[in-house]
């Protein structure tokens, strides 16, 4: 009486019977070694994320272009809600005032008109520092501002 031989292929087992010289798997008999591996890459196919076409490459690869995995991305992070746009573009902007003033080591002093002609917006900062005397810094990102008499402002770099 022969075995039947026991083949690996993928975590499936197929079972090669030696009399009929064909591969079995789970009871269907299938002609040829290459009808075993094209059955195997059906079940695993993997689809592209973006657009479920069906991906050729390396085992881990997600989509099947740039073009999807950029879109994919972009669909992933877009800001869901216009609020965090604005505060963002607010925030952006306030930077790019503050980083417009010439610092002579790490700080400077303007007025608030100046800041006021180039748009700044006082509403809009990210974080607060005061100091042991309880002077109090208003900071965008790394650049800084702290408010002194007569409508007058330094702006200061952290370092």
């Amino acid at each position: 009486m022969t075995k039947n031989i026991l083949l690996r292929f993928g975590g499936v087992n197929f079972y090669i019977l030696p009399y009929f010289s064909h591969f079995c798997t789970n009871g269907q008999v299938l002609p040829r070694k290459c009808d075993i591996v094209e059955q195997y890459q059906k079940m695993i196919a993997k689809k592209c994320l973006e657009c479920g076409t069906e991906i050729r490459g390396r085992a881990d690869k997600k989509f099947c272009s740039d073009h999807c995995r950029n879109a994919y991305n972009n669909k992933l992070n877009k800001d869901s809600k216009n609020l965090v746009r604005t505060i963002n573009n607010r925030l952006r902007k306030n930077y790019r005032i503050l980083d417009s003033f010439e610092l002579k080591d790490g700080k400077t002093r303007t007025t608030k008109t100046r800041l006021l002609d180039k748009g700044f917006d006082f509403e809009y900062i990210t974080n607060l520092y005061t100091t042991k005397k309880g002077t109090t810094y208003y900071f965008v990102y790394d650049l800084g501002y702290l408010p002194l008499e007569n409508e007058s402002y330094m702006i200061v770099k952290r370092a």
